[in-house]
């Protein structure tokens, strides 16, 4: 089996990188001139929505600027978030099964592992706090963003991540999830 790179579409995460940063510099100015002029509200309105244009301008900078893929897929394993400092490679035997799921408008496929427990260490704590925090519940970590994968390369992923994990069974027809 060759190796495959799933890339993140550049030019959608040019535009929303060009709106967080948008968004940041106008909260920022929110927040600046608030304080200038001592109104507490308008610092209280501007700095929570400038820290996050902030930090999505951030993430957004390095999704445009690598040139390392979002997905790797080889013959061993999935590797999530090829580009970060903390990729997550999963083994093919361990996925159980996937979902695509749409949440809040957005499509993401959540990867369910035999043992998630196996690869809780890989995540930051401050990755795992995050999670429990946005979602007020333990959820898998193991997800793909379907967004940050190209548009006409997302039928070939599919494809890829039913033979590979499941082979020979979606082969033969067989629901290997049971």
């Amino acid at each position: 089996m060759e190796d495959l790179h799933f890339y993140p579409p550049k030019i959608k995460n040019i535009f929303l990188l060009i709106l967080a940063v948008a968004g940041t510099v106008a909260f920022g100015a929110l927040t600046i001139g608030g304080l200038l002029e001592m109104v507490w509200i308008a610092v209280l309105l501007g700095i929570l929505p400038f820290l996050v244009f902030a930090g999505a301008s951030y993430g957004l900078f390095f999704a445009v600027f690598r040139p390392e893929p979002y997905l790797l897929l080889t013959e061993e394993e999935l590797t999530i978030n090829a580009y970060a400092r903390s990729p997550i490679p999963i083994k093919w035997d361990d996925i159980l099964g996937y979902k695509l799921i749409t949440q809040g408008g957005q499509q993401s496929v959540e990867i369910w592992l035999y043992n998630e427990e196996d690869y809780h260490d890989l995540f930051a704590v401050r990755h795992r706090k995050f999670n429990r925090f946005s979602h007020g519940k333990e959820f898998t970590p193991f997800v793909i963003a379907w967004g940050q994968v190209k548009r006409k390369d997302r039928a070939k992923l599919a494809y890829e991540l039913d033979r590979r994990a499941f082979g020979d069974a979606w082969d033969a027809g067989e629901d290997p999830t049971g």
